[in-house]
């Protein structure tokens, strides 16, 4: 089972990549031949098919915090606010969750586009 802590340092694992990814297509536009293009796409096909589900979980575990645990806002003035703020945070994350599908098929679609040129 995975821990708390190691599921922040994946996170950050997977935030470092995204930004170097950027950094190196930004700063090696000659490295990017349709093969490379073709490589890169696929890879973040993959990721993009994950957010819907990895965001259906984090939803699911707001919700299981709210019912199982004592959840309270820092300045403590209204006992209905945890219970807001993590129904608003479920909706976003539904939101999320159908724009991550969107783009996954794009990114999905872009890719195939390009596959007769690698």
């Amino acid at each position: 089972m995975t821990t708390t802590a190691e599921l922040i340092e994946t996170s950050r694992v997977l935030e470092q990549a995204s930004q170097s990814l950027a950094r190196d297509t930004l700063w090696s536009p000659e490295n990017l031949t349709p093969a490379a293009i073709g490589a890169v796409l696929a890879n973040i096909a993959t990721l993009a098919a994950t957010l819907p589900q990895i965001l259906e979980q984090l939803s699911r575990s707001l919700e299981q915090a709210l019912t199982e645990q004592f959840l309270q806002v820092e300045d403590k003035t209204d006992a209905s606010e945890p219970a807001r703020l993590v129904d608003a945070a479920c909706d976003l994350l539904a939101q999320g969750r159908a724009t991550a599908v969107d783009l996954h098929g794009r990114i999905h679609g872009a890719h195939d586009q390009i596959a007769p040129l690698i």
